[in-house]
Protein backbone atom coordinates (compact mmCIF):
# COMPACT_ATOMS: atom_id res chain seq x y z
CA UNK A 1 0.00 0.00 0.00
CA UNK A 2 1.60 3.47 -0.74
CA UNK A 3 0.55 6.72 0.78
CA UNK A 4 -0.39 10.01 -1.27
CA UNK A 5 1.91 13.02 -0.41
CA UNK A 6 0.03 15.51 0.85
CA UNK A 7 1.25 19.40 1.87
CA UNK A 8 1.60 20.06 5.37
CA UNK A 9 0.07 23.82 5.62
CA UNK A 10 2.55 26.42 7.03
CA UNK A 11 2.15 29.78 7.98
CA UNK A 12 3.38 32.72 5.43
CA UNK A 13 4.94 35.72 7.39
CA UNK A 14 6.73 38.54 6.00
CA UNK A 15 10.13 38.20 6.97
CA UNK A 16 12.68 41.17 5.63
CA UNK A 17 16.61 41.69 5.85
CA UNK A 18 19.68 39.81 5.45
CA UNK A 19 21.13 37.67 7.62
CA UNK A 20 23.29 38.91 10.73
CA UNK A 21 22.05 36.79 13.29
CA UNK A 22 25.06 35.06 15.33
CA UNK A 23 24.41 31.42 15.80
CA UNK A 24 26.92 28.67 17.44
CA UNK A 25 26.59 25.05 19.11
CA UNK A 26 24.78 24.96 22.00
CA UNK A 27 24.05 22.18 24.93
CA UNK A 28 21.73 21.98 27.63
CA UNK A 29 18.23 20.65 29.18
CA UNK A 30 14.39 21.49 27.62
CA UNK A 31 14.42 25.19 28.29
CA UNK A 32 17.89 26.35 28.06
CA UNK A 33 21.04 26.12 25.34
CA UNK A 34 24.70 26.89 25.97
CA UNK A 35 25.25 30.56 27.31
CA UNK A 36 27.39 30.97 23.76
CA UNK A 37 24.12 30.76 22.37
CA UNK A 38 22.75 34.55 21.03
CA UNK A 39 20.00 35.84 18.99
CA UNK A 40 19.92 39.82 17.91
CA UNK A 41 17.06 40.94 15.81
CA UNK A 42 15.18 44.01 15.16
CA UNK A 43 11.08 44.31 15.50
CA UNK A 44 9.56 46.79 13.24
CA UNK A 45 6.00 47.31 13.12
CA UNK A 46 3.44 47.39 10.26
CA UNK A 47 3.92 50.71 10.03
CA UNK A 48 7.55 50.39 9.33
CA UNK A 49 8.28 52.27 12.73
CA UNK A 50 10.65 50.53 15.48
CA UNK A 51 8.59 48.23 17.62
CA UNK A 52 9.59 49.50 21.13
CA UNK A 53 8.65 47.59 23.80
CA UNK A 54 6.83 44.60 21.83
CA UNK A 55 6.41 41.29 24.02
CA UNK A 56 8.66 38.49 22.60
CA UNK A 57 7.89 35.03 23.39
CA UNK A 58 9.86 31.60 23.07
CA UNK A 59 6.75 28.98 22.49
CA UNK A 60 7.63 25.85 22.58
CA UNK A 61 5.68 23.94 19.81
CA UNK A 62 7.19 20.48 20.35
CA UNK A 63 5.51 20.63 23.79
CA UNK A 64 2.62 22.36 23.13
CA UNK A 65 -0.01 19.86 23.37
CA UNK A 66 1.55 18.25 26.49
CA UNK A 67 1.76 21.19 28.32
CA UNK A 68 -1.77 22.79 27.65
CA UNK A 69 -3.10 19.16 28.68
CA UNK A 70 -0.85 19.26 31.89
CA UNK A 71 -2.20 22.76 32.80
CA UNK A 72 1.52 24.23 32.27
CA UNK A 73 2.42 27.21 29.87
CA UNK A 74 3.95 26.50 26.69
CA UNK A 75 5.90 29.41 26.96
CA UNK A 76 9.87 28.77 27.89
CA UNK A 77 11.21 32.17 27.59
CA UNK A 78 10.40 36.02 27.03
CA UNK A 79 11.88 39.58 26.43
CA UNK A 80 11.20 42.83 25.56
CA UNK A 81 12.37 45.19 22.78
CA UNK A 82 14.45 47.93 23.10
CA UNK A 83 14.19 51.39 22.01
CA UNK A 84 15.80 50.46 18.86
CA UNK A 85 13.03 47.60 18.36
CA UNK A 86 16.16 44.92 19.40
CA UNK A 87 15.75 41.79 20.88
CA UNK A 88 17.94 39.18 22.34
CA UNK A 89 17.59 35.95 24.04
CA UNK A 90 21.33 34.62 24.95
CA UNK A 91 20.12 31.22 25.00
CA UNK A 92 18.01 29.09 23.17
CA UNK A 93 15.96 25.37 23.79
CA UNK A 94 16.58 22.82 22.85
CA UNK A 95 13.02 21.74 21.42
CA UNK A 96 11.38 23.09 18.61
CA UNK A 97 10.16 26.56 19.19
CA UNK A 98 7.79 29.31 17.98
CA UNK A 99 8.49 32.80 17.67
CA UNK A 100 5.77 35.33 18.96
CA UNK A 101 5.55 39.05 19.18
CA UNK A 102 3.17 41.65 20.56
CA UNK A 103 2.99 44.96 20.17
CA UNK A 104 0.47 47.71 20.24
CA UNK A 105 -1.53 47.34 16.80
CA UNK A 106 0.84 44.09 15.32
CA UNK A 107 2.03 40.77 15.72
CA UNK A 108 4.14 38.18 14.65
CA UNK A 109 3.62 34.24 15.06
CA UNK A 110 7.03 32.73 13.04
CA UNK A 111 6.81 28.64 13.72
CA UNK A 112 10.05 26.78 13.37
CA UNK A 113 11.80 30.18 14.77
CA UNK A 114 14.29 27.68 16.49
CA UNK A 115 15.62 24.26 17.22
CA UNK A 116 18.10 22.09 18.54
CA UNK A 117 19.07 25.31 19.83
CA UNK A 118 19.66 26.93 17.24
CA UNK A 119 18.03 29.96 15.01
CA UNK A 120 16.34 28.34 11.99
CA UNK A 121 14.30 31.13 10.63
CA UNK A 122 17.22 33.85 9.79
CA UNK A 123 16.64 37.36 9.48
CA UNK A 124 18.31 40.91 10.63
CA UNK A 125 15.02 42.43 10.99
CA UNK A 126 11.45 41.01 11.46
CA UNK A 127 8.27 43.16 10.44
CA UNK A 128 4.78 42.72 12.38
CA UNK A 129 1.41 42.40 10.60
CA UNK A 130 -1.59 44.53 11.67
CA UNK A 131 -3.66 42.10 14.22
CA UNK A 132 -6.77 39.35 13.75
CA UNK A 133 -8.84 38.78 15.72
CA UNK A 134 -11.08 35.68 16.41
CA UNK A 135 -14.78 35.42 18.92
CA UNK A 136 -17.18 33.05 19.55
CA UNK A 137 -19.32 30.31 21.41
CA UNK A 138 -19.10 26.97 21.97
CA UNK A 139 -21.68 24.56 23.12
CA UNK A 140 -20.55 21.80 25.89
CA UNK A 141 -22.46 19.37 27.81
CA UNK A 142 -20.99 20.97 31.22
CA UNK A 143 -19.35 24.11 32.68
CA UNK A 144 -16.17 22.50 32.98
CA UNK A 145 -14.95 24.53 29.92
CA UNK A 146 -13.04 27.41 30.50
CA UNK A 147 -9.78 28.56 27.97
CA UNK A 148 -10.16 28.72 24.02
CA UNK A 149 -6.70 28.63 22.66
CA UNK A 150 -4.62 29.21 19.35
CA UNK A 151 -2.18 26.00 18.94
CA UNK A 152 1.41 27.23 18.89
CA UNK A 153 0.88 30.16 20.61
CA UNK A 154 0.42 31.66 23.81
CA UNK A 155 -2.94 33.45 22.74
CA UNK A 156 -5.53 32.00 25.09
CA UNK A 157 -9.19 33.93 25.99
CA UNK A 158 -11.04 32.61 28.96
CA UNK A 159 -14.74 31.41 27.91
CA UNK A 160 -17.30 34.20 30.09
CA UNK A 161 -20.65 33.57 30.37
CA UNK A 162 -22.78 32.42 27.86
CA UNK A 163 -19.95 30.15 26.60
CA UNK A 164 -18.57 33.03 24.71
CA UNK A 165 -14.79 33.43 23.80
CA UNK A 166 -13.13 36.64 22.33
CA UNK A 167 -9.41 36.68 21.28
CA UNK A 168 -9.09 40.75 19.90
CA UNK A 169 -5.19 40.65 19.09
CA UNK A 170 -3.96 38.04 17.10
CA UNK A 171 -1.06 37.55 14.97
CA UNK A 172 -2.03 36.72 11.67
CA UNK A 173 -1.74 32.81 10.58
CA UNK A 174 -3.09 29.63 10.55
CA UNK A 175 -4.02 27.99 13.75
CA UNK A 176 -5.75 25.08 14.97
CA UNK A 177 -8.39 25.84 17.78
CA UNK A 178 -8.89 23.91 21.01
CA UNK A 179 -10.69 24.33 24.28
CA UNK A 180 -9.74 23.42 27.30
CA UNK A 181 -11.26 22.62 30.98
CA UNK A 182 -10.40 23.54 34.22
CA UNK A 183 -8.64 20.11 34.85
CA UNK A 184 -6.75 19.98 31.53
CA UNK A 185 -9.23 18.04 29.33
CA UNK A 186 -8.40 19.33 25.55
CA UNK A 187 -10.76 19.12 22.40
CA UNK A 188 -9.01 20.31 18.96
CA UNK A 189 -12.06 22.14 17.02
CA UNK A 190 -10.56 22.88 13.81
CA UNK A 191 -8.25 25.16 11.94
CA UNK A 192 -8.54 28.62 11.04
CA UNK A 193 -6.61 31.04 8.42
CA UNK A 194 -6.73 35.17 10.09
CA UNK A 195 -5.68 37.66 7.72
CA UNK A 196 -4.35 40.93 9.04
CA UNK A 197 -7.55 42.94 10.21
CA UNK A 198 -9.59 40.40 9.83
CA UNK A 199 -12.64 40.07 12.46
CA UNK A 200 -13.97 35.87 12.27
CA UNK A 201 -16.64 34.88 14.38
CA UNK A 202 -17.45 31.57 14.81
CA UNK A 203 -20.77 30.72 16.72
CA UNK A 204 -22.58 27.39 18.59
CA UNK A 205 -19.06 25.76 18.09
CA UNK A 206 -19.73 21.88 19.53
CA UNK A 207 -16.95 20.97 22.26
CA UNK A 208 -16.27 17.41 23.56
CA UNK A 209 -14.13 16.22 26.05
CA UNK A 210 -15.22 12.40 25.61
CA UNK A 211 -14.66 11.79 21.95
CA UNK A 212 -11.24 11.41 19.40
CA UNK A 213 -12.80 13.20 16.13
CA UNK A 214 -10.80 11.96 13.08
CA UNK A 215 -12.45 14.52 10.66
CA UNK A 216 -14.91 16.37 9.17
CA UNK A 217 -12.89 17.36 6.24
CA UNK A 218 -14.42 21.27 7.10
CA UNK A 219 -10.84 22.45 6.63
CA UNK A 220 -11.31 21.22 2.54
CA UNK A 221 -7.86 19.47 2.87
CA UNK A 222 -6.33 15.51 3.67
CA UNK A 223 -4.97 16.63 6.84
CA UNK A 224 -7.07 15.36 9.57
CA UNK A 225 -7.83 17.23 12.67
CA UNK A 226 -5.54 15.53 15.06
CA UNK A 227 -3.11 16.08 11.89
CA UNK A 228 -2.75 19.36 12.16
CA UNK A 229 -0.66 18.54 15.46
CA UNK A 230 0.58 15.28 14.99
CA UNK A 231 0.90 15.28 10.61
CA UNK A 232 -2.06 12.97 10.15
CA UNK A 233 -3.24 12.67 6.53
CA UNK A 234 -5.44 10.33 4.68
CA UNK A 235 -4.18 8.84 1.52
CA UNK A 236 -4.98 5.90 -1.00
CA UNK A 237 -3.77 2.81 -1.92
CA UNK A 238 -4.84 0.45 -4.98
CA UNK A 239 -3.29 -2.93 -6.64
CA UNK A 240 -1.98 -2.25 -9.81
CA UNK A 241 -5.03 -3.11 -12.13
CA UNK A 242 -7.70 -1.61 -10.52
CA UNK A 243 -8.04 2.54 -9.96
CA UNK A 244 -8.83 5.19 -7.19
CA UNK A 245 -9.64 8.53 -7.29
CA UNK A 246 -10.51 10.74 -3.84
CA UNK A 247 -10.58 13.74 -3.46
CA UNK A 248 -12.27 16.25 -0.65
CA UNK A 249 -15.29 17.43 -2.28
CA UNK A 250 -17.48 20.41 -1.23
CA UNK A 251 -21.71 19.89 -1.51
CA UNK A 252 -22.85 23.60 -1.75
CA UNK A 253 -26.65 23.07 -0.79
CA UNK A 254 -25.36 21.47 2.59
CA UNK A 255 -22.67 23.84 2.91
CA UNK A 256 -20.46 20.40 4.40
CA UNK A 257 -16.98 18.78 3.01
CA UNK A 258 -16.30 15.41 3.17
CA UNK A 259 -14.16 12.48 1.24
CA UNK A 260 -15.17 11.55 -2.19
CA UNK A 261 -13.46 8.13 -3.51
CA UNK A 262 -14.34 6.66 -6.38
CA UNK A 263 -12.87 3.53 -7.31
CA UNK A 264 -12.76 0.47 -10.28
CA UNK A 265 -12.06 -3.33 -8.81
CA UNK A 266 -10.92 -4.91 -12.11
CA UNK A 267 -9.66 -8.23 -11.01
CA UNK A 268 -10.87 -11.12 -8.93
CA UNK A 269 -7.67 -12.10 -7.41
CA UNK A 270 -7.50 -12.69 -3.49
CA UNK A 271 -5.42 -9.58 -3.47
CA UNK A 272 -7.36 -6.80 -4.95
CA UNK A 273 -8.29 -4.23 -3.00
CA UNK A 274 -8.02 -0.22 -3.29
CA UNK A 275 -9.30 2.48 -0.34
CA UNK A 276 -8.51 5.28 1.62
CA UNK A 277 -7.15 5.80 5.39
CA UNK A 278 -5.69 8.15 7.73
CA UNK A 279 -2.77 7.58 9.95
CA UNK A 280 -2.67 8.14 13.58
CA UNK A 281 0.65 10.71 12.72
CA UNK A 282 2.73 11.22 10.34
CA UNK A 283 6.04 8.96 11.60
CA UNK A 284 3.27 6.24 11.47
CA UNK A 285 3.69 5.61 15.14
CA UNK A 286 2.07 3.26 17.42
CA UNK A 287 -1.03 4.09 19.64
CA UNK A 288 -2.61 2.29 22.78
CA UNK A 289 -6.45 2.79 21.81
CA UNK A 290 -7.68 -0.08 24.39
CA UNK A 291 -10.54 2.71 25.67
CA UNK A 292 -11.61 2.83 22.27
CA UNK A 293 -15.72 1.43 22.29
CA UNK A 294 -16.53 2.16 18.43
CA UNK A 295 -15.75 3.86 15.64
CA UNK A 296 -18.67 6.24 13.98
CA UNK A 297 -18.71 8.14 10.44
CA UNK A 298 -21.37 9.33 8.09
CA UNK A 299 -21.31 7.08 4.80
CA UNK A 300 -23.11 7.13 1.63
CA UNK A 301 -22.17 5.97 -2.00
CA UNK A 302 -22.20 2.06 -3.80
CA UNK A 303 -20.92 -1.16 -2.65
CA UNK A 304 -19.67 -3.19 0.08
CA UNK A 305 -16.94 -1.68 2.20
CA UNK A 306 -14.93 -2.62 4.90
CA UNK A 307 -13.60 -0.54 7.63
CA UNK A 308 -10.00 -1.47 9.92
CA UNK A 309 -8.08 -0.47 12.89
CA UNK A 310 -4.73 -1.53 11.15
CA UNK A 311 -2.22 -2.27 14.01
CA UNK A 312 1.66 -2.69 14.05
CA UNK A 313 1.28 -5.95 15.59
CA UNK A 314 0.03 -6.98 12.52
CA UNK A 315 2.84 -5.53 10.38
CA UNK A 316 4.98 -6.82 11.94
CA UNK A 317 3.85 -11.08 11.32
CA UNK A 318 4.69 -10.03 7.64
CA UNK A 319 6.34 -7.37 7.07
CA UNK A 320 5.81 -5.77 3.28
CA UNK A 321 3.64 -8.92 2.26
CA UNK A 322 0.07 -9.37 1.31
CA UNK A 323 -0.25 -11.95 3.99
CA UNK A 324 -0.26 -9.36 6.42
CA UNK A 325 -3.92 -8.47 5.16
CA UNK A 326 -6.35 -8.37 6.23
CA UNK A 327 -6.74 -6.57 10.05
CA UNK A 328 -9.22 -6.51 12.55
CA UNK A 329 -12.64 -4.67 11.01
CA UNK A 330 -16.02 -4.54 9.85
CA UNK A 331 -18.01 -4.76 6.65
CA UNK A 332 -20.87 -1.96 6.05
CA UNK A 333 -23.06 -1.65 2.68
CA UNK A 334 -23.82 1.95 1.81
CA UNK A 335 -26.28 3.62 -1.15
CA UNK A 336 -27.19 7.07 -2.01
CA UNK A 337 -28.66 8.14 1.22
CA UNK A 338 -26.61 9.35 4.00
CA UNK A 339 -26.42 7.45 6.68
CA UNK A 340 -24.88 6.71 10.25
CA UNK A 341 -22.56 3.90 10.98
CA UNK A 342 -21.78 3.16 14.54
CA UNK A 343 -19.28 0.35 14.34
CA UNK A 344 -18.57 -1.70 18.16
CA UNK A 345 -14.38 -2.40 18.11
CA UNK A 346 -16.05 -6.04 19.84
CA UNK A 347 -17.91 -6.48 16.31
CA UNK A 348 -14.60 -6.28 14.61
CA UNK A 349 -12.90 -9.54 13.53
CA UNK A 350 -10.15 -11.10 10.97
CA UNK A 351 -11.31 -12.90 7.81
CA UNK A 352 -11.74 -16.39 8.42
CA UNK A 353 -8.53 -19.08 6.78
CA UNK A 354 -6.37 -16.33 5.88
CA UNK A 355 -3.16 -16.38 7.44
CA UNK A 356 -3.48 -13.80 9.87
CA UNK A 357 -6.65 -14.69 11.31
CA UNK A 358 -4.59 -18.48 11.24
CA UNK A 359 -2.03 -16.92 13.34
CA UNK A 360 -4.19 -16.38 16.60
CA UNK A 361 -3.36 -12.57 16.95
CA UNK A 362 -6.31 -11.46 19.38
CA UNK A 363 -7.64 -7.98 19.15
CA UNK A 364 -6.38 -7.53 23.22
CA UNK A 365 -2.58 -7.50 21.30
CA UNK A 366 -3.13 -5.80 18.18
CA UNK A 367 -5.29 -3.01 20.28
CA UNK A 368 -2.33 -1.45 21.91
CA UNK A 369 -0.15 -0.87 18.28
CA UNK A 370 -2.80 1.21 16.56
CA UNK A 371 -0.76 2.83 13.73
CA UNK A 372 -3.97 3.70 10.91
CA UNK A 373 -7.65 3.55 9.83
CA UNK A 374 -8.65 2.25 6.33
CA UNK A 375 -11.98 2.55 4.27
CA UNK A 376 -11.52 -0.64 1.54
CA UNK A 377 -13.03 -2.23 -1.04
CA UNK A 378 -12.50 -5.71 -2.11
CA UNK A 379 -14.05 -8.88 -4.25
CA UNK A 380 -13.81 -10.73 -1.03
CA UNK A 381 -16.77 -8.91 0.08
CA UNK A 382 -17.60 -6.69 -3.15
CA UNK A 383 -18.47 -6.57 -6.77
CA UNK A 384 -16.23 -5.88 -9.12
CA UNK A 385 -16.32 -2.74 -10.89
CA UNK A 386 -17.49 0.65 -9.87
CA UNK A 387 -18.15 1.74 -6.47
CA UNK A 388 -18.05 4.83 -4.33
CA UNK A 389 -17.79 5.76 -0.93
CA UNK A 390 -18.60 9.25 0.68
CA UNK A 391 -17.80 9.66 4.16
CA UNK A 392 -17.95 12.79 6.95
CA UNK A 393 -17.55 12.85 10.76
CA UNK A 394 -15.08 10.05 11.36
CA UNK A 395 -14.73 9.90 15.45
CA UNK A 396 -13.67 7.36 17.93
CA UNK A 397 -15.73 7.16 20.86
CA UNK A 398 -14.52 5.90 24.09
CA UNK A 399 -11.26 7.87 24.02
CA UNK A 400 -10.66 11.59 24.04
CA UNK A 401 -8.11 14.35 22.61
CA UNK A 402 -6.98 14.52 25.54
CA UNK A 403 -6.11 10.78 26.24
CA UNK A 404 -4.83 10.41 22.89
CA UNK A 405 -2.14 13.56 23.18
CA UNK A 406 -0.97 12.14 26.56
CA UNK A 407 0.32 9.09 25.29
CA UNK A 408 2.63 12.10 23.39
CA UNK A 409 6.25 12.37 26.39
CA UNK A 410 8.14 15.49 26.67
CA UNK A 411 10.28 15.50 23.81
CA UNK A 412 13.35 17.21 23.66
CA UNK A 413 15.27 16.39 27.08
Amino acid sequence: MTNNNVTIRKVALLIVGAIVICVSCSSGNLAGGNSSETTNTKILASTNDVAKGAKVYLIDAENWTYYVSHNKSPILDSTLTDENGDFRFDTLPLTNCNLQVDHESSGLLLRDFCRAGKVTQHSDTLKLLDYAAINGSCLVHSDSVNLALLEGSGYTSSIIRNKQFSLAKVAPGIYPLFFKSQVGFIDIIRADQLNPRQNKSLNNIVVNFKEYFIDDFEDGDSVSIPGLITGAHWYNYVDVESSMHKTIAYDAVTQNYYLDADIILRTNEIGSFAGTGVYLDKNHGEWNLSTVKSISFMAKGSGTFRISMESAAIDDLAPDSIYSWPHFGALFTVDSTWKSFTIPVDSLTIIQNTPIYNSGITWTEAVKRIVRIEFEVSPMYSALGECRLIIDNVKLDGISDTEFFRQIKLRGK
